[in-house]
């Protein structure tokens, strides 16, 4: 069977008959172009047991993948509504963002430069980030590859602005958060405050959206930096209050302290703008962006206001930062949320989902209570962890794709499907988490 033709055919698997007969089990055999041997490699690969202990792999690997789709080498097929990592803004394998990415190989160009000459596609996303982003921040640093060395080097920034002014302040940070897996980023998540290399001495820990909190934690320290997400997705899409972010923009401007936004999870479409802050017209003097900005490609970038542009040269280069064939892709993302109508198509469907799931809360309270995010940044608030892992479990068995909040181990069950969401695709989680609940419901009885 030719590669035209498989595709043709898995196109016929989008469609809402089809999609409720094959998602969760196996696909017939070549209605997807894999080769016998990538579906039979990891026959011969050692076993996850050979990893370090925190990389242990769950289920078969992913041998192909298209839209919201994936199927595993063991042939079954997988609705995403986790986008993997939260960060394929275009699902997999968007046809654009994989010619962008070709592109460079292609027609022979470096697929890697050091900062010392850098690249024409760096080049020209720096320039393209800043004609999307407000005047006020104007310096652009690319040279880093995920999320934690951007927000990494965003506390480098704020620390020296910090030291300059001799304040020793502390780093604010709100419970619930993720802001990366470095030294210093772990210290800005309480979860990880007590792991024994964590120093957290200098870091504070508030609760989102409480507002007192805040304000008296400014009247008794100095206070170098506030870093926020403004919706936490691993708290359970937890977003924050119009009056909380207006506030902490006055605070850190009367104290001189440095604000940052982490944006790695909520940018690049997924709230129906390009940036979450756009929603709260308020302006960070640091944004740090990954994940969605080059569609999973490895690539993280951090906007600055030029008074916090501190570090110098050599304090903020990751090698792999800056790669040509990364930049290019996101080159392309951002041509496709900027000039086609991906976002607002997909906040159409964004607002059929969160009716679905309001419909849920209204039917069985006492497993379901509240809705929480934005966009397609959504999380299902339940009654209890055991009752959000029951439901992250069978959703899974029958070959739909959640994550759970809090690592793993909340109560609130996470969807964050890509901007290429289709109607019949929505309608299907519907059916099973409605399906489930039922199920679950009968058990507790």
């Amino acid at each position: 069977m030719t590669t035209q033709w498989a595709d043709r055919q898995i196109e016929d698997l989008h469609g809402e008959e089809s999609a409720l007969r094959w998602v969760g089990t196996k696909v017939p055999p070549g209605w997807v172009p894999i080769s016998e041997e990538i579906s039979n490699a990891h026959k011969d690969c050692p076993s996850s047991a050979s990893f370090t202990q925190n990389l242990r792999t769950q289920q078969a690997p992913v041998v192909w993948a298209k839209g919201n789709s994936f199927v595993d080498a063991e042939g079954r097929l997988y609705l995403d509504m986790a986008a993997q990592t939260q960060n394929l803004n275009l699902g997999h394998n968007h046809a654009d963002i994989v010619a962008a990415g070709r592109s460079v190989l292609d027609e022979a160009q470096p697929y890697y430069t050091s900062s010392k000459f850098g690249n024409v596609h760096t080049l020209r996303l720096a320039q393209a980030l800043l004609s999307v982003l407000p005047k006020e921040l104007c310096r652009i640093n690319l040279k880093l590859v995920n999320g934690a060395d951007g927000v990494e080097s965003a506390l480098k920034c704020a620390m020296r602005h910090d030291a300059k002014n001799e304040k020793r302040g502390k780093i604010i940070s709100l419970n619930g958060a993720h802001h990366g897996h470095t030294m210093k980023t772990m210290a800005c998540s309480e979860k990880y405050r007590e792991i024994d290399y964590v120093d957290a001495d200098e870091h504070v820990h508030l609760q989102p959206n409480n507002i007192t909190q805040l304000e008296d934690c400014f009247a008794k320290h100095p206070v170098a930096a506030v870093v926020v997400e403004l919706i936490q997705m691993n708290a359970g899409a937890i977003t924050l209050s119009q009056r909380y972010v207006e506030r902490l923009r006055d605070l850190t401007l009367e104290h001189d302290a440095v604000l940052i936004f982490d944006e790695i999870q909520t940018a690049f479409g997924w709230t129906g703008s390009v940036f979450a802050f756009e929603h709260y017209g308020v302006v960070p003097d640091i944004l740090c962006l990954s994940k969605s900005l080059a569609c999973g490609f490895p690539l993280a970038a951090m906007a600055v206001r030029e008074r916090f542009d501190r570090l110098s040269f050599g304090e903020a280069e990751f090698t792999a930062g800056m790669n040509p064939l990364s930049a290019r892709v996101a080159l392309e993302n951002l041509r496709l949320l900027t000039e086609t109508d991906i976002m607002p198509s997909a906040m159409k469907r964004a607002k059929v989902l969160a009716q679905a799931l309001a419909g849920m809360v209204e039917r069985f309270p006492r497993l379901v209570q509240r809705i929480h995010g934005l966009g397609l940044m959504l999380g299902l608030e339940t009654s209890s962890p055991e009752i959000a892992k029951k439901l992250y479990e069978r959703s899974l068995a029958r070959g739909i794709l959640f994550r759970l909040s809090r690592d793993g181990h909340g109560r609130i069950l996470l969807l964050k499907p890509s901007l290429v969401t289709t109607a019949w695709e929505i309608a299907l989680v519907e059916s099973v988490l409605t399906e489930e609940l039922e199920n679950l419901e009968d058990d507790t009885e």
